[in-house]
């Protein structure tokens, strides 16, 4: 536990340097090539991630195998340094309930029947969510359905 623990804490100061901080909020740049994307979902790091002009997440388990196969697709697509994507695990067993997954419910009346499931925030609202493995094609609709830049014009960034 204490080394879960330690590990998070090294992944948070990671994700939490490449933030500016902004009225005292951390609100993270652009991604650059040296800046690591998606980014992992933590309870420092969810409200800037959620204000983002547009945020994509993969909520996400390491036993689930469904997941597993979603992850590098998912992955992949995160490349487009125009959009957030960031990733929420959940906890070791399908019995631990995850605490910032659990706020995010809360707060966004969000129903999670299933997963893997691709949340999609703008500005802090909930647009669109998706349960179930997606193909890169599905991902692309979806990222085409709620970003004004496309994936070709991001590629030639």
């Amino acid at each position: 536990m204490k080394s879960r623990f330690l590990i998070s804490l090294l992944l948070v100061n990671f994700y939490l340097d490449s933030a500016t901080t902004k009225n005292d909020k951390a609100v993270f740049k652009k991604n650059t090539k040296a800046e690591k994307n998606p980014l992992l979902v933590t309870k420092e790091t969810a409200s800037s991630i959620l204000q983002a002009d547009l945020a994509i997440i993969l909520v996400s388990a390491e036993w689930c195998t469904w997941c597993k196969k979603m992850k590098p697709i998912f992955e992949e697509h995160s490349k487009n340094k125009d959009i957030l994507y960031a990733h929420l695990y959940l906890g070791p067993d399908f019995l631990t309930t995850d605490p910032v997954l659990q706020e995010i419910k809360k707060k966004y009346s969000l129903s999670l029947d299933a997963i893997p499931a691709i949340l999609v925030f703008k500005k802090n609202k909930l647009v669109d969510q998706v349960t179930g493995i997606q193909t890169k094609e599905q991902l692309n609709a979806l990222v085409k359905k709620h970003s004004s830049v496309t994936l070709s014009q991001a590629a030639q960034k």
